[in-house]
């Protein structure tokens, strides 16, 4: 039998060099939050990765776990980091870690949300409940930023505010998403999406701990219904002169955002 040696070794170099790339993986996702789980009942509050071998093409095991080879979760790994702005790597794990935290946070004491978003409510695939999720956070991104689409995944952590944003931000879509499921007394269910609102990408859009949005650049009229209809949302409302009058007008952002001629997207 006659051995290639030249093939030999550049099999060789080839597997040693996915090797590396799926320790890189591993210590990347793991440093971000991520479960390495070791079977397919093993349960984790988060997201969980399960490497299986046996497998040609990553599984979705649940809505927030995966399956996959170490060959997939390298190639994962790289098409993430791919073309990624400087900093991308750092801005992914932040992207990782919030979803982790409002993935905890659902499986709280008095809160169904995390579960009935993990299990479909037993209605629903989590291939499809993945799919009502991406639906629902591509309309709001796409419309924030004026159809702009994203070059880069790391920039969704920066453009969206940080973490005080991003973390908002995700739970809305979380709570969009569970709303969405319909249950099992229910025949049908639409998407619910969340409001289309310019501000959350712009840079003068501020949100703070408890998750309330305002602008820092100007304040938006609301109506007398409106203030009546949500008491202690408007603690910022004043009256303003102009050369159209007096208006009662508020510096939070909400549903009034629709349009907005002074929006500055946060990357340029």
């Amino acid at each position: 039998m006659k051995i290639n040696k030249k093939k030999d070794i550049k099999k060789i170099e080839k597997e040693t060099a996915i090797s590396e790339v799926f320790l890189e993986a591993v210590e990347f996702f793991t440093e971000a939050g991520v479960n390495f789980i070791n079977s397919r009942r093993e349960h984790r509050y988060g997201l969980s990765i399960l490497i299986d071998d046996e497998l040609k093409k990553p599984l979705v095991v649940s809505t927030f776990t995966l399956a996959m080879s170490r060959n997939a979760l390298a190639g994962l790994y790289v098409t993430l980091l791919k073309g990624e702005r400087f900093g991308g790597k750092r801005r992914i794990q932040s992207l990782i870690k919030v979803f982790n935290d409002l993935i905890r946070a659902g499986y709280a004491r008095g809160s169904l949300t995390s579960h009935n978003i993990e299990t479909g409510k037993y209605r629903l695939k989590s291939t499809e409940v993945i799919s009502i999720f991406s639906d629902i956070t591509s309309r709001a991104m796409e419309y924030s930023m004026g159809g702009d689409n994203l070059q880069h995944i790391g920039d969704i952590y920066a453009l969206l505010g940080g973490y005080e944003g991003t973390y908002q931000f995700f739970k809305d879509v979380l709570l969009a998403t569970e709303s969405s499921i319909p249950s099992l007394e229910e025949e049908v269910s639409g998407t619910k999406y969340i409001p289309d609102i310019k501000c959350y990408t712009c840079k003068y859009c501020k949100c703070d701990k408890n998750g309330v949005r305002t602008c820092t650049k100007v304040s938006t009229s609301i109506t007398g219904e409106e203030y009546d209809a949500h008491p202690g949302r408007y603690i910022d409302a004043h009256h303003t002169s102009s050369e159209e009058g007096t208006a009662l007008v508020s510096a939070i952002i909400d549903e009034r955002m629709d349009t907005c001629d002074d929006y500055v997207c946060r990357i340029k």
